[in-house]
């Protein structure tokens, strides 16, 4: 069932593993409601075709993250990140994750489109799941 361990490219992410699990074990998502109540749906995608070694058959998808006033948006090797000061410049910055691992480069000021792009996904994110900034940081 498990593939022979490999480094794998493909991005997965933290709300992947209970997809994951749910999809390992034969269990369904129960929908809309369960027992009279709403259930939240999973937004995650399972990767259990890549651990089985066929590949992962995600699309490429936007991924918003946020904590503490930190937040990004990925969308495949992209990922437009703002950390607000003193652990970052307090300003948007744009890395190519698959060329600059450690996201050291920034490369804004070179690809405006791509930074207008990610920013008008992290706007579609953050209305849709409500996030709120906290008030001790600045630069929203």
């Amino acid at each position: 069932m498990i593939a022979t361990p490999a480094i794998s490219n493909e991005f997965i992410f933290i709300k992947d593993v209970a997809p994951t699990i749910l999809e390992l074990a034969g269990i369904e998502h129960p929908g809309d409601e369960y027992d009279g109540r709403p259930v939240e749906r999973i937004t995650g995608i399972s990767f259990l075709s890549l651990v089985e070694g066929k590949g992962h058959t995600a699309p490429n998808r936007v991924t918003g993250i946020e904590l503490l006033g930190k937040r990004a948006i990925r969308s495949g090797d992209w990922k437009l990140v703002h950390m607000p000061e003193p652990y970052g410049t307090d300003d948007w910055q744009l890395f190519n994750v698959m060329d600059d691992i450690s996201e050291s480069r920034d490369l804004s000021d070179d690809n405006p489109e791509k930074v207008a792009e990610l920013k008008a996904h992290w706007d579609a994110y953050a209305k849709k799941n409500k996030v709120i900034i906290p008030d001790w940081v600045s630069g929203y």
